[in-house]
């Protein structure tokens, strides 16, 4: 089989490694060089493109509608294989128009959070297995950062808490009431029990986290709201867990099912 092959257009004889391939074609390759191609493309690429703008976006749009799984496959498969050359030029780009991307944020900052709440609700299920089956597989990197982060993590906690003292406050005031709100009409053996769950985090040598399922030191014990208070959670002894001060975070607002934990 030849191994050269002349460009129709500039009429060198070159490899066939520098013709472009194609299926059609008795040697599979393209009648004209790369460089050919290349110039070809620079002259009349902008021209075809600009005549044919609506058909190739009606083109791109219904691609992308038809292939997602493909194309996340295929993107997942890609940024795996070129994950540090894509972060690498990710870090030149954001130093090189690092102006522009602060304009650009701060003229997107109301709509990205109008955008980010709509398609977590259009896509809520999915976003909630594919955090669960990445924490899963995960498990031992996501405790060595935490671990690796926890007194930075603290430090930054109190010089915050000290920066917004009265913030903080009110914040503080604001729960309270809350939570007093959600234990109206409780019975005094309700009460007694709420009393010892919030002794038992305080006092008890060995408690586990019912997120994590670890002992948690002294000092280091919340005791948290299933059910969110925010979503309408009561202050009853079923309804209240202890747990870690990092699953605590974590958690936030959310119910356990959302992070994927069965309880």
């Amino acid at each position: 089989m030849d191994t050269t092959k002349v460009c129709t257009k500039c009429k060198r004889m070159l490899p066939l490694e520098d013709f472009g391939r194609r299926s059609a074609a008795k040697d599979g390759r393209r009648s004209q060089c790369r460089a050919c191609d290349a110039l070809y493309s620079a002259a009349y690429g902008p021209v075809y493109r600009a005549v044919h703008k609506e058909e190739a976006a009606t083109y791109h749009a219904s691609y992308r509608a038809t292939h997602k799984d493909e194309r996340r496959v295929r993107d997942a498969a890609y940024y795996q294989e070129n994950r540090k050359t894509i972060r690498a030029k990710q870090a030149v780009y954001r130093v090189d128009h690092e102006k522009e991307i602060a304009d650009y944020e701060a003229s997107r900052k109301g709509q990205r959070g109008d955008y980010t709440g709509a398609y977590y609700l259009a896509n809520r299920e999915h976003i909630l297995a594919r955090k669960a089956a990445y924490d899963a597989a995960h498990k031992e990197e996501a405790a060595a950062y935490r671990a690796s982060r926890k007194e930075d993590d603290a430090a930054y906690a109190i010089a915050y808490r000290a920066a917004h003292l009265p913030e903080h406050a009110a914040r503080a005031s604001l729960r309270r009431a809350v939570i007093a709100g959600t234990m109206i009409g409780i019975t005094l053996a309700q009460k007694a029990e709420i009393d010892e769950i919030y002794r038992r985090a305080k006092e008890d040598p060995k408690v586990r986290c019912y997120l994590c399922d670890k002992l948690i030191k002294m000092g280091d014990r919340h005791v948290d709201h299933i059910l969110p208070v925010i979503k309408g959670g009561p202050t009853k002894p079923s309804n209240l867990a202890i747990t870690c001060s990092g699953c605590n975070r974590s958690k936030g607002g959310k119910h356990p099912n959302e992070l994927g934990i069965l309880i």
